[in-house]
């Protein structure tokens, strides 16, 4: 049956105002911080052998760009780094040089792997949230990993960490790392690299537009020219041909009524597939030819949102369930009395991959698009 408890737990949510709860939440804050769209930060580590300072901007899910000092053995040395994709360059000699990327030169992973290691103890708030916990940090002293402690402050007005400490009880070993301006606009690329050449084939004449928009919308660099099998699409080396697969790929958004009744239901689905939350989906009531515009925001709680905007208002069912690529997102409950034309949607996807949903709304390219990998060239 459909657990209307949680359809209702889902649903209204988007009309509340947000109450954060900091002994209950923090696990949902520390979640939502991977979902944002980018961060900048600062960061000192201190262990028996070395003393490192860095600054950086990341894009999530794109790449980053640091910089600072490394200092061992009485001698000091300025490092630079742009990791993208799964490629690294480094700039140790007025030159960059192209590596493969390892996790530990993605600021992500590292503040990702740092949080999810033991629960997160309270421990009240002075103008932040501030909690103790158990530090997934081995790297620091590898012979004393099970020791490390880690401090964890988070905005009272964003809900995202703002400083995270880890170390040895006594600081003789630690990691600091200060986080902040959320959510703006950086581009990361990287200079003077190789570019790949690839040729996309598409029967429908005419489509190099779209496709340039959709990488524009995407912020991707590139350069696209007529070919007489298709098209040739040139990009920097880092991105692979799977992710321009991913670029250029169309994504359906579906909207269904929902009934409590099994017997109108057209077919049985799972929220975030989630076996648990089982729905009955009846009508569809439009998919993603019926919208005008897509948007993303960012909720009282930080957290990410589709905004979808109709082509036409109208009234909708009191209940609603909101498919993305054929998987359930989001359960809306509406107020069946009013006409609308604009639905928020809430998701657990990346921002980046948000970003796609939208760039494949606004500028469609047709389904079927074969991508083949031909040369490189330097740029």
């Amino acid at each position: 049956m459909v657990l209307l408890s949680i359809l209702c737990m889902i649903g209204c949510i988007h009309y509340s105002k947000y109450i954060p709860d900091p002994e209950k939440d923090v696990e949902f804050w520390v979640t939502n911080f991977s979902q944002q769209r980018s961060f900048s930060y600062r960061y000192s580590m201190h262990t028996s052998y070395v003393n490192a300072l860095g600054e950086g901007n990341c894009v999530i899910d794109r790449g980053e760009k640091v910089h600072g000092t490394w200092e061992q053995e009485g001698q000091q040395f300025s490092f630079e780094y742009i990791g993208l994709y799964d490629r690294e360059y480094n700039k140790p000699d007025k030159i960059w040089v192209s590596t493969s990327r390892g996790e530990q030169s993605d600021i992500l992973v590292q503040i990702e792997r740092l949080l999810q290691f033991d629960k997160f103890e309270y421990q009240g708030t002075n103008g932040v949230y501030e909690y103790y916990f158990k530090a997934n940090i081995p790297f620091l002293a590898p012979g004393r990993w099970k020791e490390m402690v880690g401090v964890m402050k988070v905005s009272k007005r964003t809900y995202l960490p703002v400083m995270i400490w880890a170390g040895l009880p006594d600081s003789s070993v630690s990691w600091t790392i200060e986080l902040f301006d959320y959510n703006k606009i950086k581009k990361i690329k990287a200079p003077g690299v190789p570019w790949h050449t690839f040729l996309v084939i598409n029967p429908v004449k005419g489509k190099d537009k779209l496709i340039k928009k959709r990488l524009q919308e995407l912020d991707i660099d590139h350069r696209l020219h007529k070919d007489k099998e298709g098209y040739r699409l040139e990009v920097p080396e880092y991105i692979p041909l799977e992710d321009i697969d991913t670029y250029l790929v169309n994504h359906s958004i579906t909207v269904y009524s929902v009934t409590r009744d099994r017997d109108k239901a057209i077919m049985i689905a799972y929220l975030r597939e989630d076996k648990n939350t089982p729905l009955y989906c009846a009508e569809t009531l439009f998919t993603e030819t019926d919208i005008k515009s897509v948007d993303i925001k960012f909720d009282p709680a930080h957290r990410p949102v589709l905004f979808l905007k109709l082509k036409n208002k109208d009234y909708l069912p009191s209940e609603i369930a909101v498919a993305v690529d054929g998987v359930i997102q989001d359960v809306v409950i509406l107020d069946s009395d009013k006409k609308i034309n604009t639905l928020q949607v809430y998701t657990d996807m990346y921002y980046f991959e948000l970003q796609l949903i939208k760039a494949s709304i606004k500028h469609v390219i047709i389904p079927e698009v074969e991508i083949k990998a031909l040369t490189g060239e330097l740029r």
